[in-house]
């Protein structure tokens, strides 16, 4: 028997880079870059979510959220963005669970590539989002979660009234460490060097120096903090600091002498 080839319909090969030109793209897969495809799908955008190889955010190390509206008992941080997800999907994204490696944002449709896939996109959102600094240690794994955190906004609360070390001297840590002082009995901050570092660190020294058991020793950086029970900073001296902030400004408003208003007189 002899095979037949069927007469050519005029139809083209599909041009396998359309498929892959989408309206909306979305680098990363967090709260934000899921919430960004939510809204595009719902406004028949049909984005593509590029994730990454480690998708959904730092909420998939979050044990307990409670501080999201609409779970009045608290929702695990992986159950959470599950529900992003699933949401997501509902309007039409695609997710594609690997890193983008590189853009080209010089000229439109913008060009993404993931390994050796590009994509095009007529509007790129970026929401990559931030990752955890660790130490390294083998035991933060496994203490993860209970008692070992990267987030002193988001877990401070779990912390009330215990005794909390903050690593780090940046200004991140001085942030977290300044937080921390409104739940915890004692912040204990450890610092590899002798001294701070960061844009912000006289804002954070001047802070931590307003409770009765911290001091810094000022050097010409104004930068460098004594060590031992001098790093510690506690709830409860910050709450009476506060109270004597509050009645300084009181007095001086009451000594403060009285505005006049200008007088304004209408021009002949």
């Amino acid at each position: 028997m002899t095979a037949t080839v069927p007469p050519s319909t005029g139809a083209t090969e599909p041009d396998p880079t359309a498929t892959r030109h989408r309206k909306v793209a979305i680098i990363g897969s967090g709260p934000a870059g899921l919430t960004a495809a939510i809204y595009a799908g719902r406004a028949n955008l049909e984005p593509l979510v590029i994730a990454g190889n480690v998708p959904m955010g730092q909420l998939m190390i979050t044990s307990d959220v409670e501080n999201y509206p609409g779970f009045p008992n608290g929702i695990q941080g992986p159950e959470l963005m599950q529900q992003f997800r699933e949401q997501a999907e509902r309007f039409g994204t695609k997710l594609i669970e690997k890193d983008a490696t590189k853009v080209d944002f010089s000229q439109r449709p913008f060009r993404i590539w993931v390994n050796d896939d590009e994509y095009l996109a007529d509007s790129v959102i970026v929401a990559t989002g931030a990752s955890a600094l660790w130490l390294g240690l083998p035991t933060e794994e496994e203490f993860r979660g209970r008692g070992v955190s990267a987030c002193a906004t988001c877990d401070g609360f779990f912390f009330r009234g215990r005794d909390v070390a903050v690593v780090g001297g940046g200004d991140t840590a001085l942030e977290e460490a300044t937080f921390l002082t409104r739940f915890a009995n004692k912040v204990t901050m450890i610092v590899r060097r002798e001294e701070f570092r960061g844009a912000y660190v006289p804002i954070y020294v001047a802070v931590l120096c307003g409770h009765r058991n911290a001091a810094v020793d000022e050097d010409r950086d104004g930068r460098r903090l004594h060590s031992g029970e001098r790093r510690r900073t506690s709830g409860e001296d910050r709450k009476q600091d506060g109270e004597q902030q509050q009645d300084d400004r009181q007095r001086r408003r009451l000594h403060r002498p009285a505005r006049r208003r200008p007088r304004f007189s209408a021009a002949p």
